[in-house]
């Protein structure tokens, strides 16, 4: 076992900082208590756990880690980039007030500018990078171009059948992913008893091979990070955005493609329902360099359009 603390000046949410690596409330690799919060964890040492118990005090808050197994030390040594300890949020405040005074953007964007600074002004979370690139990656192909409730089962079914239990004195259930390995070995009628499609386990297989590769990503610079990726069969700039978000620590990186979030964006700013990603796009603008701290500043306050139609319909999967 080894037991840090890291401390975090001024007013910090954890929980807001910690949730995009939550693939939802069921998530079997994050667990929350009355004792903290637990993870599980895939490390280049081998699965580690992690108990997350934060301290809020006079001057910042104070967060007690203890991780456990083979990767409990590695896991240490990365806590404070998970909980954004080296985030710069003032920098990007300093970047709203000099935006709201610059009038040279178009009235859509000056909207943007006003909604976003108006929100983070009043908000403490920060960028995480959790250095985790496999498991995000794993999490990200899932979710192409399928429900949340899809991709939702399919991690769930995957690391419950095929990861491992989690490391130490954890609560009952919690497990890490499932390293390149075991996933090699997942049967093509699994994959689709989990609804995943033929493409997105190709792409997984894919992956699997490149184990190496992908345990150094998070030491490279982010355009290159970037290359190697989306050099990859099966992985787009989405995918990309995705990964870079909450493994990379990428402050610019935009889920362009998304399903949902070009209307979120332009109906939480404009009110309009039928939002484009080139009309989200052409509102961050503003943002350049930090248009994900901008995006996920909208996901946390913003509003969804009402619904249209019916929900989308789950397919059935077959491989041949």
């Amino acid at each position: 076992m080894v037991e840090i603390s890291v401390w975090l000046e001024g007013v910090y949410d954890l929980w807001p900082t910690l949730r995009p690596l939550q693939r939802g409330a069921a998530d079997p690799t994050m667990v929350r208590d009355q004792t903290g919060i637990w993870r599980g964890l895939l490390t280049p040492e081998g699965a580690a756990s992690m108990r997350i118990q934060p301290r809020v005090e006079r001057s910042g808050v104070s967060i007690r880690v203890h991780t456990y197994g083979p990767g409990a030390a590695w896991a240490a040594r990365t806590a404070p980039d998970l909980f954004g300890a080296n985030d710069k949020p003032d920098t990007f405040r300093m970047k709203l007030v000099g935006l709201r005074q610059d009038k040279g953007w178009s009235a859509e964007q000056q909207l943007a500018i006003e909604f976003v600074a108006r929100e983070y002004l009043r908000t403490s979370w920060r960028l995480p990078r959790s250095h985790g690139v496999w498991e995000a990656l794993l999490a990200a192909v899932l979710e192409q171009k399928v429900t949340s409730k899809e991709s939702i089962g399919a991690w769930r079914a995957l690391t419950c059948d095929f990861g491992d239990l989690a490391p130490g004195p954890v609560p009952v259930g919690l497990r890490v992913p499932p390293t390149p390995r075991q996933v090699r070995r997942v049967p093509s009628w699994r994959w689709r008893r989990m609804a995943v499609d033929r493409p997105r386990s190709d792409t997984l297989m894919r992956l699997c091979r490149m184990e190496s590769a992908l345990a150094r990503l998070s030491q490279l610079e982010l355009s290159k990070a970037r290359t190697v990726l989306t050099n990859v069969r099966g992985v787009g700039d989405w995918t990309y955005a995705e990964l870079a978000q909450r493994a990379l620590g990428d402050a610019d990186a935009v889920s362009v493609g998304d399903y949902h979030l070009a209307r979120m964006v332009t109906y939480s700013i404009l009110g309009r329902n039928d939002g484009t990603d080139q009309q989200m796009l052409h509102l961050l603008q503003p943002f350049a360099g930090d248009r994900y701290r901008a995006v996920r500043m909208i996901e946390l306050v913003g509003r969804m359009p009402p619904r249209r139609g019916p929900r989308m319909s789950i397919p059935s999967y077959r491989y041949g």
